[in-house]
């Protein structure tokens, strides 16, 4: 009884001390209220602050350790001529690589998927029955991730690969080795493959020959992924591979991924042609793929052996070292991105400023161009909102715009406090659609940078900051501190056209600055 009594008691005393600080809490909330409002002595206010902003060129990104390649050539009025190619290792099949008795090649396909969507399926009906179970239902998919018309058809050659791809850095061993797009690579003759090309989301199925020794097709394989999405499927040339690889397998040369590297450096995919389409891939799916035939004995239990002719298969992946090659061609524009590029007024700004990934252009804003820094600083006002809002040019809109941007500081080449103390939500960068559905506006909430910048006492050093295409990597990880540096990864080859500061129209490209100030 003692005991109930006690818990009754000491559940009344945590209530009463609960309410007690509630009507404190809401006595302190109403003086606020009317402190703030009844004394009339602060006005909130707006400042649309200018700048400048001027167009770079990147002259190269890096190109290694991508979650996704480039490959393709686009032609387009506002960035020009764009083209990508791809230079990658092979890996050993995890099989190993022991052809069998007397082996030779049916095809070798190089094979990568494409990124895709299934939308739906297809009823097919064997055209000489009229009965219905003679049909089969098939996926359909729509390819996503291309840039340009993929109608439109572009050169592909896949060739060996001549230059030897490092995975330590020979100056540093201690260093991986760091790849750019502005690398070139020397290639083997003869070519492997060689043909025009355009990306086909009907492209599931490959169909292999397995032939006899006399040359007669004894199995016919059909040849799709298991989930039967579509890919690129490129036939390389068998004899190469008969020679370098079946004929040479039992060498040294394939006895370890290190020795097999050394011996064959890897494939060269590059892209050419006046127009096409970009595509991006996720090529750490794709593989060489050798289809081949050999013998098989069997003997039974009366001593009687038998030799078949069987098929077969050894998947060498593109797995290791890859890297991307990109070109920009800025002549072939009939917008004024090349001379932006090329002779950027950095004084007074631009009226049009392009940003495009997959090296490309950035833009550099100059804040508070007008002068007046000191003065801001002067007033001591509270920042509550700092927006920066870049409007996109329709008339030079080629679809496909990046729906994402990203901002950093251009002095330090690292992050923005907001970013690191708000998160990427809330520094944002996204692009924000009109009331039609139509692209309007990429929108930066930087409040905590001009807040510092602005500061009475101990300002923060106002620097130059950059706008560029968002990569997963610009996204600092938040459990360690010190990755505040912008990593020089920018594989999106989008791009869109901004109205910039020189703009006469209200789509002028300014800071956008909410304050309260003390009412004199």
């Amino acid at each position: 009884m003692i005991t109930k009594n006690l818990s009754i008691t000491k559940y009344v005393i945590i209530i009463a001390v609960f309410l007690i600080g509630l009507i404190a809490c809401e006595r302190d909330i109403k003086g606020i209220g009317i402190g703030l409002v009844d004394n009339n002595k602060f006005d909130t206010n707006v400042l649309l602050s200018n700048l400048t902003a001027y167009n770079k060129n990147v002259d190269s990104v890096r190109v290694d350790s991508l979650p996704q390649y480039v490959l393709g050539v686009n032609q387009n009025n506002i960035f020009g001529k764009t083209t990508a190619s791809i230079a990658s290792q092979l890996s050993l099949p995890s099989s190993g690589v022991d052809f069998g008795i007397n082996p030779t090649i049916d095809s070798v396909i190089l094979d990568i998927p494409y990124y895709s969507t299934k939308t739906g399926t297809l009823t097919l009906r064997d055209p000489n029955s009229s009965n219905d179970i003679d049909s089969i239902t098939i996926p359909t998919y729509q390819l996503d991730s291309i840039i340009g018309n993929a109608n439109d058809s572009f050169q592909i050659t896949v060739s060996e690969l001549g230059t030897f791809l490092n995975s330590l850095d020979p100056l540093d061993p201690t260093k991986r080795k760091k790849y750019f797009s502005n690398r070139s690579f020397n290639t083997k003759s003869p070519d492997l493959y060689s043909g025009t090309f355009s990306p086909n989301a009907n492209d599931t199925v490959a169909y292999i020959n397995h032939k006899d020794f006399d040359g007669a097709v004894f199995d016919i394989d059909t040849i799709k992924n298991s989930n039967g999405t579509p890919s690129m499927k490129l036939p390389l040339d068998k004899d190469f591979f008969q020679s370098n690889f079946i004929n040479q397998s039992s060498s040294v040369s394939f006895s370890s991924l290190d020795e097999f590297t050394h011996y064959f450096r890897g494939l060269y995919i590059s892209a050419s042609g006046a127009n096409g389409s970009l595509l991006t891939l996720p090529l750490a799916t794709g593989n060489v793929s050798i289809y081949y035939s050999n013998d098989v004995s069997s003997t039974d239990a009366d001593g009687v052996t038998t030799i078949v002719r069987t098929k077969q298969v050894k998947a060498f992946p593109l797995r290791g070292i890859k890297a991307n090659k990109f070109n920009h061609d800025y002549s072939l524009a009939t917008s004024a991105i090349q001379t932006r590029l090329s002779n950027p007024d950095e004084v007074n700004g631009e009226q049009k400023l392009y940003v495009q990934g997959a090296s490309g252009s950035i833009i550099v804003l100059n804040l508070f161009s007008d002068g007046n820094l000191e003065e801001l600083r002067s007033k001591n006002w509270l920042i509550n909102e700092a927006n920066l809002k870049l409007y996109v040019d329709r008339n030079e809109t080629s679809g496909n715009l990046p729906n994402r941007l990203f901002i950093y500081n251009l002095d330090d080449n690292s992050h923005v406090i907001d970013i690191l103390s708000e998160g990427i939500n809330v520094l944002d960068g996204t692009l924000y659609n009109d009331s039609n559905g139509d692209p309007s506006y990429y929108k930066f909430k930087i409040t905590k940078y001009i807040s510092q910048v602005l500061k009475q006492e101990n300002p923060r050093k106002l620097s130059k900051l950059a706008i560029k295409l968002i990569s997963r990597f610009d996204v600092p990880n938040f459990s360690r501190l010190s990755d505040t540096i912008i990593k020089p990864f920018n594989w999106n080859p989008k791009g869109v056209a901004i109205f910039g500061n020189k703009e006469l129209s209200d789509k002028k490209l300014s800071l956008e600055i909410f304050y309260t100030e003390i009412r004199n």
